[in-house]
């Protein structure tokens, strides 16, 4: 049975949680990686676009409000190829995909890596009301409805057929941009030549969308890996942009320096120096400092200097909290992780490895993760305390309408669901009720 005779469902399972707090918000398959998202690579893979989606149920309502042409947590009665969506974009993993999807049997099977995670099947049927009730009764289970063919991925492949953490989606960004660079077809963009009015460019792998405007005095280096700048995006003079790297559609670059590995998202706007990381959609980090390995969710507001460290003095290896548990990643080099909504006043200074709440507002430096809906200022002599909801969606109102867009009826009833969800992490880092207060 061919791809295109199949519906593409791509879903979500338990390891949503290992990427907290930047998949509060939105489902793993938005989860921006190279030159777009996990989804996205998904169906440049599989060379056919997604059918449907399955997320938690608390995020259905503003899924389908943000999803054009997906079926969001429906029914599915026709046969299904179903792809976890932290499946690894490496060829090797895809070379298999390919070849069981063309030569398994019609019946139902699915293939799990070593910890019993679903990566990819498919099914005749797809009921996600039956999901979640397996779901509520075993918390690893992954989507399936029935009785089905089961099939461990062989070790070479299972081993790193899914991201299991975000610090794999900074490490492999780089070369994530090279991948779909290949991939894609760059014929209507424009490769400017060494020297393109006031513009220098160096390499031969660079791609700039017609609509985009690049000023004078700016510099593009792809010696080391592609560059390529979408529709209407803005560079700024006095910019220097080294591939790997992608500028998504409407971002603005503001006399920034930004290093090999990094993914702008549309409509953001940055400046300072960055290195290797990703910023979300609709993001600002509009002023200096310095931004390395790190993933910056959307709607994130950096203040003037805002830095984070992404290397310890001695060199070794990074340890981030995972749930309550401390996890070595095995990295030396690893900034932070800011959830969506968040924001950092004037100054602030970022441990390596730490993560900052969805909806929260630090202070000073930061030295431990930030719950969700925190305000935090220790290294100021600010107990941490709770930002309330209401402010949370009146912030994030007035933030999307500096944008001109609107805050609708389904994202504030998530914004509240994720309220309700960090309760418990709030309490037990004693963040408190009372009046936020710098001393």
């Amino acid at each position: 049975m061919n791809v295109t005779d199949c519906r593409l469902l791509v879903f979500d399972t338990q390891l949503r949680e290992n990427f907290y707090p930047l998949t509060f918000t939105k489902p793993g398959a938005n989860l921006l990686f190279g030159a777009g998202t996990l989804l996205e690579g998904i169906e440049r893979n599989l060379s056919t676009k997604a059918t449907d989606i399955y997320v938690p149920a608390y995020m259905r309502d503003y899924v389908k409000e943000i999803t054009s042409g997906l079926s969001v947590n429906q029914v599915v009665s026709s046969p299904t190829i179903i792809v976890n969506s932290f499946v690894s974009h490496r060829p090797e993993i895809w070379n298999f995909i390919s070849n069981a999807l063309k030569q398994e049997p019609k019946d139902d099977f699915v293939y799990h890596d070593q910890f019993g995670n679903t990566v990819f099947g498919r099914l005749n049927e797809f009921d996600p009301s039956a999901s979640e009730r397996l779901e509520r009764k075993e918390k690893s289970a992954s989507p399936s409805i029935r009785k089905i063919w089961k099939k461990e991925l062989p070790p070479d492949v299972g081993d790193r057929s899914l991201l299991r953490y975000p610090w794999e989606l900074v490490g492999e960004n780089a070369k994530q941009i090279e991948q779909d660079y290949l991939k894609k077809d760059h014929s209507s963009l424009k490769s400017p030549t060494s020297r393109s009015g006031d513009i220098e460019v160096r390499g031969n792998r660079t791609a700039i969308a017609p609509s985009a405007d690049i000023e004078r005095f700016v510099a593009l280096d792809s010696r080391s890996g592609p560059i390529v700048i979408d529709e209407e995006a803005e560079v700024q003079s006095f910019s220097r942009i080294t591939g790997p790297c992608y500028v998504g559609k409407k971002a603005k670059i503001r006399s920034a320096r930004i290093r090999e590995g990094t993914t702008i998202g549309s409509n953001s706007k940055v400046s300072g120096e960055i290195e290797q990381s990703i910023i979300s959609e609709f993001s600002n980090k509009s002023h200096e400092g310095f931004l390395g390995h790190s993933i910056v969710g959307s709607w994130v507001n950096l203040g003037a200097l805002t830095t984070c460290s992404d290397l310890k003095n001695t060199y070794g290896k990074i340890k981030v909290n995972l749930g309550r548990k401390v996890l070595d990643t095995g990295e030396v080099k690893l900034g932070v992780f800011l959830g969506d909504m968040c924001k950092t006043a004037i100054g602030v200074l970022l441990t390596s490895g730490k993560k900052v709440g969805v909806a929260s507002q630090v202070f000073g430096s930061v030295s431990q993760d930030v719950p969700s809906f925190t305000l935090y200022g220790k290294s100021l002599g600010a107990k941490s305390s709770e930002v309330m909801l209401d402010s949370a969606i009146l912030t994030q109102k007035r933030m999307m309408e500096r944008r001109g867009l609107s805050l609708n009826d389904s994202l504030a009833s998530l914004i509240r669901s994720v309220y309700k969800m960090t309760k418990r992490e709030r309490a037990f880092q004693r963040v408190s009720k009372a009046r936020f207060k710098l001393s």
